[in-house]
């Protein structure tokens, strides 16, 4: 998996409530190897809150390329 890194300024939020990032998210799929919403959950509490953010932390991990824009 080609990886990249975006400075912070840029990083889209993913979870407004808590302020995960998709970059957050790529990180825990690469270093945690989380594939599911549910672990995203475990490890940051991203999703844990309204849920609207579920169907893009779902995207993110099933299309991680999507990061590097």
């Amino acid at each position: 998996m080609r990886t990249c890194l975006v400075a912070l300024e840029q990083q889209k939020i993913i979870c407004h409530c808590l302020g995960i990032t998709e970059q957050q998210i790529l990180e825990l799929k690469i270093l945690k190897n989380v594939q599911t919403v549910r672990e995203v959950m475990n490890e940051t509490e991203a999703g844990s809150g309204c849920t609207a953010c579920h169907r893009k932390i779902r995207d993110l991990l099933e299309n991680p390329e999507k990061i590097c824009r």
